[in-house]
């Protein structure tokens, strides 16, 4: 099943059952992912599309989460728990340091000018937290 019709069908459920945070949210998700692809191409937004727009929501809350009240930080938080089950999990930092360490073995260049490459291979991995792969590539292309 694909991510798109998984969270119309959880958005579904959710308008049945009132939970009006998560229906809303859902939808909200699923109308800007299909806005923004729909205006480059006359398609459905694809599954690593949906996960794009589902880590920036997700980023969006957590900067709005230093400057809003907690009763909105709550919710926010909550917003967070919900569209963070919708995403692939993550590559623990062993298992991100193993894929870097090979990465940057087949490469000619293993110095930090080599960054935009790795950084580059990992780009297209959803299960890559980029913060983590910054930190990492710049360690493991340092000057030794």
């Amino acid at each position: 099943m694909s991510l798109l019709a998984q969270l119309t069908e959880e958005r579904l459920a959710a308008f049945k059952s009132r939970d009006k945070v998560k229906a809303t949210l859902l939808a909200t998700v699923i109308a800007e992912a299909k806005t923004e692809v729909r205006k480059k191409a006359n398609r459905d937004p694809s599954d690593d599309e949906l996960t794009a727009k589902i880590r920036k929501f997700i980023k969006n809350n957590e900067e709005a989460l230093n400057a809003v009240a907690e009763e909105r930080a709550a919710a926010l938080r909550h917003e967070n728990r919900i569209l963070e089950g919708y995403l692939p999990r993550l590559l623990s930092e062993a298992e991100l340091s193993q894929r870097i360490a090979e990465i940057v073995a087949s490469l000619p260049d293993k110095s930090p000018r080599s960054m935009g490459q790795v950084m580059g291979q990992l780009k297209s991995d959803p299960q890559v937290d980029m913060k983590l792969a910054s930190r990492l590539v710049k360690t493991a292309l340092a000057p030794s």
